[in-house]
């Protein structure tokens, strides 16, 4: 009798799990073929109904007014951490490299302004190599110059392949003994520019090693329009997953990543239900009135189209876990002052799960982040660097201009604050 009653005793407990296990999240999705590649088509909302609130606090802060030790930044443009703990900054207007302990101590500084061994200029990222050394890239001529793990020069490396030409190389992504990057490249003849658009992987020392995307295209006239962001861009808006796969964005009023194998064998497509939004007409004047200015100051009838709508997805970020990280042009303005924004998580299988809001001191008007690993790098005042140029061999020039947004009768009579790097730690 007493073992009926204990029996009993236990049913509603049974209940109870099976009823938990019921209300369990559900994708709502498909799954279907296009052009022979599995496709993913995620629905507007998530899997989670709430979302996910990060809240770090700071590891460290390098620069502003009130750093103890008065590091003074030109403007830092990319950071990226080791295996060790550490974090490399690059300075590309100082073109200085500022290696960072857990604790915001700096251990080192390493480079300069130059073109002999250990030194650089036009510099655009870095990279952290498999021997625990650190390349540099270089816009112009493209070049990763490369230093050990005691921060000795050591040689460069060609950057954008093979196949000759002008290269343009703005990020490269290393991963194992391979390195993934995106650039144009230019072949001049006879009054004619011959245009490549190339998103390949690389051997560590730059030889081609698969193509995973590529366009052409002749241009003719006294100059030529090396457009990035327009819809199609596929050199700028891509990444690289853990397991080495490269994800790629190139449709600007799409919500689709494509995924391509390190040997360029589509693998898959995920899609989202997502409406696009138009930029604000505050913001397109502000970028006209900048294309102008640059036109006049450089004398160039090349076209400048502007578009009017922002692009479905802003970045794409890869986690540890194999996941990735999507801010959506909403999630980008999703939140406001103190949040970096909102992120649409696609699990590993390619479904829309939940959304992470990070809420860090972040101001979306004057500061840039990057998310590396587990590591979100706050670029305070970031924004309000001035346009810069990039000149190289055989006439080449190439402007990377500054945020373009509007500005009031305020912003011209605020006093520029200097810059500041803050490490958030994202568990």
């Amino acid at each position: 009798m007493k073992r009926i009653l204990l029996l009993f005793a236990f049913c509603p407990v049974l209940a109870l799990a099976a009823g938990v296990a019921e209300s369990a999240p559900v994708w709502n999705g498909r799954e279907d073929f296009e052009n022979g590649i599995t496709t993913l088509h995620n629905p507007a909302t998530p899997m989670a109904a709430e979302a996910s609130v990060l809240r770090p606090d700071p590891m460290w802060r390098i620069g502003g007014e009130d750093d103890p030790a008065g590091t003074l930044f030109g403007l830092v443009t990319d950071a990226r951490p080791t295996p060790a703990g550490t974090t490399w900054l690059l300075d590309s207007v100082l073109s200085t490299l500022y290696e960072v302990a857990a604790d915001g101590q700096v251990l080192r500084t390493v480079g300069r302004e130059g073109d002999g061994p250990g030194e650089f200029r036009n510099a655009v990222s870095l990279a952290v190599l498999p021997d625990r050394g650190v390349g540099v890239v270089e816009m112009m001529p493209s070049q990763m110059v490369r230093f050990d793990a005691d921060g000795l020069p050591q040689s460069s490396v060609s950057l954008g392949g093979d196949g000759g030409g002008q290269a343009l190389v703005q990020e490269v992504a290393v991963h194992g003994d391979e390195m993934v990057m995106g650039f144009f490249s230019t072949n001049f003849a006879a009054g004619t520019a011959e245009i490549n658009r190339v998103l390949g992987v690389y051997d560590l020392e730059g030889h081609e090693k698969a193509k995973v995307l590529h366009e052409s295209e002749t241009q003719s006239g006294g100059s030529i329009s090396l457009s990035a962001g327009e819809d199609g861009d596929f050199i700028n808006n891509w990444t690289v997953g853990a397991d080495g796969n490269v994800h790629v964005h190139r449709k600007r009023k799409e919500y689709l990543i494509e995924t391509f194998a390190p040997d360029g064998t589509p693998l898959r497509r995920v899609r989202r239900d997502y409406e696009s939004v138009r930029r604000p007409e505050a913001v397109l004047a502000a970028e006209r009135e900048q294309r102008e200015r640059m036109r006049e100051r450089f004398s160039t009838h090349a076209e400048m189209h502007i578009e009017e709508m922002a692009p479905d997805i802003d970045r794409i970020i890869p986690r540890p876990d194999g996941s990735l990280w999507v801010l959506s042009s909403r999630g980008r303005d999703a939140g406001g002052s103190g949040c970096v924004g909102v992120f649409d998580e696609i699990d590993p299988a390619g479904r829309f799960v939940r959304q992470v809001r990070i809420e860090v001191d972040y101001d979306a008007e004057d500061d840039q982040f990057l998310i590396r690993g587990d590591r979100l790098y706050v670029l305070k005042e970031a924004n309000n660097a001035p346009d810069r140029t990039f000149s190289g061999g055989g006439g080449m020039m190439m402007v990377q201009m500054s945020s373009g947004r509007a500005e009031d009768d305020e912003d011209e009579d605020k006093e520029p604050a200097p810059y500041e790097v803050i490490c958030y730690r994202l568990d």
